[in-house]
């Protein structure tokens, strides 16, 4: 790696991390050089620094302003020029049949309206495009751990004690009032199964990316260590229902009129809004 190594690792230390290696290597196969990619909800843009560093033609696309100051300075120390765009996943700012490629990793979580993202990913892949997707499992480790046992009961609890002992009982309250939980949609592999396929996207294959990683990395083990390599590997031979996570690759199945019919007046608008 030339450039800023640090800053890379920082962003993600995708060179010693299993799971963002096992993304990489499902991904790779279905981009084309010579073709467009989306990095749909980019974050820091690790990804899109890996692809760019590899030939591919990418462009980022993320909400967040912070996420995309970070993607800036990501690129920049590595000598990468990518079209960063703000935009939310449920409104693209592109043309139907676009990308060859498009990926979403550990984004349609974050959505309230992940249905109509899932719309828009679709309308804006090509028709013999592939859309790779990473979701959690809802009874996986990973949710158990960060969404139920972390976020909704230690973190909490915790808070709870601090203030009560320094007898801040309304600031607490009016602190978990404004709290917004980190993942918004809990799905079983059935459920997303079910919304890929309303949303015009037909599952291809599935893999899972990981078993007990987010245990594992609450003690600082995945990160540094051959354990979170051990772990990804470890995930292709079990069943599906335990994984944390799965890496679900798509292709386009319905027409854009009869995904357009299926969400209704809604939809139309959308489109109106997402369409220059």
């Amino acid at each position: 790696m030339h450039g800023n190594k640090s800053n890379s690792l920082e962003s993600f230390p995708y060179e010693n991390w299993g799971p963002a290696r096992k993304r990489l290597e499902y991904l790779k196969p279905h981009c084309q050089k010579e073709k467009l990619v989306l990095d749909a909800g980019c974050g820091t843009g690790w990804a899109t620094c890996w692809l760019m560093k590899e030939g591919y033609r990418v462009i980022s696309a993320d909400l967040s302003d912070i996420s995309l100051s970070k993607a800036t300075n990501l690129l920049q120390s590595e000598d990468n020029r990518a079209m960063l765009v703000k935009s939310s996943l449920t409104h693209l700012p592109f043309q139907e049949d676009t990308f060859k490629t498009v990926f979403c990793f550990d984004v349609l979580e974050h959505i309230p309206n992940y249905q109509l993202a899932i719309v828009e990913l679709s309308r804006v892949a090509s028709r013999d495009g592939r859309i790779i997707l990473t979701v959690p499992n809802k009874w996986g480790l990973y949710s158990i751990v960060n969404d139920c046992l972390s976020d909704r009961i230690y973190l909490p609890m915790r808070s709870l004690i601090k203030r009560l002992l320094k007898g801040q009982w309304s600031d607490y309250i009016e602190k978990r009032n404004r709290l917004v939980p980190p993942h918004v949609n809990f799905q079983t592999y059935r459920n997303w199964i079910q919304m890929l396929e309303r949303g015009g996207l037909l599952l291809e294959r599935s893999i899972n990316l990981e078993f007990a990683g987010p245990i594992l990395s609450k003690f600082g083990y995945m990160r540094t260590s051959r354990l979170s390599f051990i772990d990804t590997r470890l995930a292709d031979y079990l069943p599906y229902f335990i994984a944390s996570e799965w890496i679900l690759i798509c292709r386009k199945k319905k027409t854009l009129d009869s995904v357009r019919f299926s969400y209704g007046k809604n939809r139309e608008s959308a489109f109106s809004e997402a369409i220059p």
